[in-house]
């Protein structure tokens, strides 16, 4: 038997909402930590509000988006991809965009996207 039994699943689930996810209470795959991460922002044409994400495979999740499989977008669509960011790893990635989700602040959001690039933390 392995040590680390997850490790065996831990590729096919990382970005999603798997059993090791937790539903967002802090569990994450240990592969989160080597794959490379996209922050991005999206903007509902509905009512003009921004929707902040993480994703290692940004063109899978907007797809998701689009086909109304996400909770929070769903009810807001159309939306379109204002900005992302790449960065070196999902951590890192989903630190940014935990950031940037505790500011709470449209001008910053709109800076970044009219700079194109996320500039502090």
């Amino acid at each position: 038997m392995l040590k680390y039994p997850y490790y065996q699943r831990a590729h096919s689930v990382v970005g999603s909402a798997s059993p090791w996810h937790g539903e967002g209470q802090g569990f994450e795959s240990p592969w989160v930590h080597q794959m490379s991460g996209i922050v991005y922002i999206l903007r509902s044409l509905k009512n003009y509000t921004y929707y902040i994400g993480s994703t290692n495979n940004l063109n899978r999740r907007l797809t998701e988006h689009h086909e109304g499989r996400s909770k929070y977008t769903k009810y807001i669509l159309p939306i379109v991809l204002v900005f992302s960011q790449e960065y070196s790893t999902l951590k890192l990635a989903r630190s940014k965009e935990l950031w940037l989700k505790r500011l709470k602040d449209k001008g910053v959001l709109e800076q970044i996207i009219s700079d194109g690039v996320i500039k502090k933390a």
